[in-house]
């Protein structure tokens, strides 16, 4: 009951913060647009053509990714006229889908507009939130920041079924930003000295590589589902694994401000891997009762997208990273497809041992590397709950 109690007055106090700043709903507004763009590009190919899906997104996910990293080196000379412009040109990419243009003009169009709409200014975005957030709160602000983010993805990714209605959702959402761009003060008051811990260029590149690891898996894990679990069961089975990583994002981020952000990850890739690991031993036979993947999911994903580069990384450099944190699901979600298009034959024999293999060498890479959260705010929060305890067991016995 306790914990529950601590874990709605952190929300409280985020929504509170998160609320009083347009920072944090403009840049929700941009992960929503860049992530339902490519992910959710179905409706765009069906413009195009089928016979140009592969080649579209190759080019899409290109000009994104060189949209994401332009954008964060050009971070500090980004003002709001800049702002302005990236979401004139998403709106621009809005009404070019409400006019299909199909072929190879269309193919170069769209992929074009849309990886400079969805990708140019996120990194600078979402850089001005982690500047904002603190070691005791980051945790459970990113909670909260990337849950709202991810339940109106899902929500996007469900309703748009053409090219029309993403064009519409496209312009909604640009104009919205427009409003709020308006009152944005995305580099201010960012100190020289802002709390991160400073590590080695070592360490955050294998952070990255265990995030790249997690995700290969995940995207591998979910070209198998797709056999094992058809029809109604499958759109069950991943409605109730996003349900259950939605609260894992909330319950995770508080956590990771409580007891430390080691503990948690460790734990999601050592569950993850006895999972596979389970699944391949029943020849695939608990794979429905998979759901639980949320949790991991979650912790995860708050952890690598927002927490770490907050704890990590310089707050200068902090775009650059957040680039490369975004551009590797991308990058697992072109070779998802590719694995798909040239239809290898993927076995539960094969897949979840070796998925289990990369989970556990992430485990062991974990454990070398550091805690992100100082120490000295572990111990302060130990103490803080063992005085709390020690004087309810004091006022039990007066």
């Amino acid at each position: 009951m306790a914990f529950i109690a601590k874990t709605v007055h952190s929300m409280g106090n985020s929504w509170t913060l998160m609320r009083g700043d347009p920072v944090f709903l403009y840049s929700i507004l941009s992960i929503v647009a860049l992530y339902v763009v490519n992910i959710n590009y179905m409706p765009i190919v069906n413009v195009v053509g089928y016979h140009l899906e592969h080649y579209f997104l190759g080019s899409l996910y290109s000009f994104t990714i060189v949209s994401l990293i332009i954008g964060s080196l050009l971070n500090e000379k980004l003002k709001k006229r800049s702002h302005l412009v990236w979401n004139l040109v998403g709106i621009l990419f809005g009404i070019t889908l409400l006019l299909p243009i199909s072929g190879h003009v269309g193919l170069l169009l769209y992929s074009t507009l849309g990886g400079l709409a969805t990708g140019f200014c996120v990194p600078c975005t979402v850089a001005s939130v982690m500047n904002r957030t603190s070691f005791e709160n980051r945790g459970s602000i990113s909670g909260l920041f990337i849950m709202i983010a991810y339940m109106l993805i899902v929500i996007a990714v469900l309703l748009i079924g053409s090219a029309t209605y993403m064009g519409i959702f496209l312009i909604l959402i640009k104009l919205s930003s427009i409003l709020l761009a308006s009152k944005l003060e995305l580099n201010k008051d960012i100190p020289v000295e802002s709390p991160y811990v400073r590590y080695g260029a070592n360490a955050k590149v294998a952070f990255c590589f265990v995030w790249f690891l997690f995700t290969l898996v995940d995207m591998t894990v979910s070209i198998i589902s797709a056999k094992l679990v058809l029809g109604i069961d499958l759109f069950i089975l991943r409605t109730t694994t996003w349900l259950v990583g939605l609260i894992s994002m909330l319950v995770g981020g508080v956590l990771m401000d409580e007891i430390g952000r080691k503990k948690l990850i460790v734990f999601s890739y050592a569950y993850l891997g006895l999972e596979y690991a389970l699944i391949s031993l029943s020849g695939g036979y608990v794979f429905k009762y998979t759901f639980l993947d949320g949790i991991a999911w979650g912790i995860l994903t708050v952890f690598f997208t927002m927490v770490l580069g907050g704890d990590i990384v310089f707050p200068r450099t902090r775009p650059l990273f957040v680039s490369i944190i975004f551009t590797i699901p991308i990058i697992g979600q072109y070779i998802g497809k590719v694995l798909r298009d040239i239809r290898i034959e993927l076995q539960i024999q094969q897949v979840f041992p070796l998925a289990s293999l990369f989970l556990f060498l992430a485990v062991v890479m974990l454990l070398i590397l550091p805690e992100t959260l100082p120490d000295k705010l572990i111990q302060k929060k130990e103490l803080q709950d063992y005085l709390q305890r020690a004087k309810k067991i004091k006022e039990k016995y007066q």
